[in-house]
Formats: C-alpha cells, structure tokens, sequence
C-alpha cells in the first residue's frame, strides 16, 4: 500500500482508486480529481512537492494538508471507457 493511501486512511480497492473530476475549481492547477470526501489530486510538481515534504512542523496549520503522493493510471472499466486510477 502506498503511503499516500495509509495517510488518508484509504483501504484501497484490488484495482486502486478511481479518481473523479473535481468539480468545484475555480482556478490553478489545470487537472484536480477528487479521491475522496476529504482529498484532492493534482499533478505533481517537483518544487511543490519539495515546499510540502520539508515545510517546518510550525507552518502546517496554515496551509492545505499534504497526504503523499500516489500514481495515476488510465485503465478501461466494464464498458470499455478511460478512467483515471489511483495507486
């Protein structure tokens, strides 16, 4: 299990997450899917992901929480139509 997955307490399915369009974006990133209830993915960028993973303890509570990151896939489900699916 990936630990991004551990971090949202996520019991993923035998063929991973299916990713969802987010629709409430106003703005920014180009591409935000919906995990869950309570997360959002949107590609990762190397600096970004730097600011997150060395942010200091003190300044968390100020910015979005960061749970990891995990890799996307495309796979076709039943009906032979792309979906978007988190590992």
């Amino acid at each position: 299990m990936s630990p991004a997955f551990r971090a949202m307490d996520v019991e993923p399915r035998a063929k991973g997450v299916l990713l969802e369009p987010f629709v409430h974006q106003v703005g920014g990133h180009s591409c935000v899917l919906r995990f869950n209830e309570t997360t959002l993915c949107k590609p990762l960028v190397p600096r970004e992901h730097q600011f997150y993973e060395t942010l200091p303890a003190e300044m968390r509570k100020f910015t979005p929480q960061y749970k990891g990151v995990v890799s996307v896939r495309f796979e076709e489900d039943e009906d032979r139509n792309l979906c978007l699916i988190a590992y």
